[in-house]
């Protein structure tokens, strides 16, 4: 064997480990694994190397998230209380779910779901539908205003969210936005100036140092939520912009939004 060849199966044999140690050292879901067994298999292996060191999870990530997992303490202790609870059948849930005891089951063990029973809950799949309840809610807010979204435009329905934000935090109410960093990179830097001046607070998830380029292209927050009080939640897939109306470049759009009352509300609060 020429020493060309030694070389090649030394590098081959530990980028293999490296890899089997990106894959199974951590826990992950299983789609993922299979996406990076495949890169194994269908990809030069230096290409799978500098895939991960460029575009993978942040190496800071434990210590990004630790202050959230510190905070998680409480949500997984009642997802245990819970969990016992549907696994020995509790009279109480079997009473108020009914047939869906099985399908809360499923949810609480893959996606740690917790269980809320007492809501009121709304579906919408129109733009000026929801963006009109959106708006709504957000002028009915007394305490506070929490949101999350990952695009937001520089257009007319952009500046009405800044502005309407804006109000409530002139009133009193905590106002709190965090903005995706890649989603909302085309938004002026001063966009939100007014809104932090009246007290509220707005921040950019992973950020980078450049404003265009952003290396961590695969660890976004594509979450899109308002928690009102924590009485009312909305969970959808609309970002804010006029083409989620259907009036933009894109024509005709169709998204989906849940707007939820209850106990459902401050479980995401506290996700």
């Amino acid at each position: 064997m020429l020493f060309g060849d030694l070389i090649s199966l030394f590098l081959y044999i530990n980028a293999a480990i490296i890899i089997v140690v990106i894959v199974f050292v951590k826990p992950r879901r299983v789609t993922s694994i299979y996406l990076w067994i495949a890169a194994f298999l269908l990809l030069p292996l230096i290409f799978v190397l500098i895939f991960y060191i460029f575009f993978g999870r942040d190496y800071h990530r434990q210590k990004l998230f630790k202050n959230k997992w510190v905070k998680d303490a409480n949500v997984v202790k009642l997802l245990r209380e819970q969990r016992k609870n549907l696994v020995l059948a509790s009279e109480s849930y079997v009473k108020s779910l009914h047939e869906n005891v099985e399908l809360a089951r499923m949810l609480i063990n893959t996606n740690n779901s917790l269980i809320t029973m007492d809501n009121e809950v709304r579906y919408i799949n129109e733009g000026d539908e929801f963006f009109k309840v959106l708006f709504e809610e957000i002028s009915k807010a007394k305490r506070f205003v929490h949101m999350e979204m990952y695009i937001i435009r520089n257009d007319e329905l952009g500046k009405k969210l800044a502005h309407e934000l804006t109000v409530k935090a002139k009133e009193g109410v905590e106002v709190k936005l965090l903005c995706d960093a890649v989603g909302c990179h085309k938004l002026p830097r001063r966009f939100f100036k007014e809104l932090r001046e009246a007290g509220g607070k707005t921040a950019e998830y992973l950020p980078s140092w450049i404003r265009w380029i952003n290396p961590r292209i695969n660890n976004r927050n594509h979450r899109k939520l308002l928690i009102v009080d924590g009485e009312m939640g909305i969970c959808s897939g609309f970002n804010v912009g006029i083409e989620y109306t259907g009036r933009g470049r894109f024509g005709p759009w169709r998204d989906d939004a849940v707007v939820m009352r209850g106990g459902a509300a401050i479980t995401l609060e506290a996700r």
